[in-house]
């Protein structure tokens, strides 16, 4: 296996898109329409995205956990998900959704 990192290029398919931000396509997709990030066309009915924009916006995603752990640190694809997942939840809530998201939530909860 090679050590070397691997060369992103500066425009991506979006399966190579969800490589680099190591999600999975649909969730990629979801981020990207809801934190408004353009792909571009190139021609040919081709798009792709720019690796500066998808920096850009995991830049932008809140921290992992309630300040335990650095903003740095790297949850796996669950904890992922979980961020993704309260994102979109505050992302609905202004749109004034939150009475579908708190019946979701709680829904989700493991019964006691």
């Amino acid at each position: 296996m090679d050590d070397l990192p691997r060369a992103w290029p500066a425009l991506m398919d979006l399966d190579t898109a969800a490589d680099y931000l190591q999600l999975r396509r649909g969730a990629l997709l979801r981020v990207l329409a809801r934190e408004n990030v353009q792909a571009v066309d190139v021609g040919a009915r081709l798009l792709r995205w720019r690796r500066r924009d998808l920096d850009d916006l995991v830049a932008h995603l809140p921290a992992y956990g309630s300040g335990r752990q650095a903003a740095t640190s790297r949850p796996g694809e669950e904890g992922m998900d979980r961020v993704l997942a309260a994102v979109e939840r505050r992302a609905l809530a202004r749109r004034g959704k939150t009475n579908r998201i708190r019946h979701e939530v709680r829904e989700s909860r493991p019964a006691s």
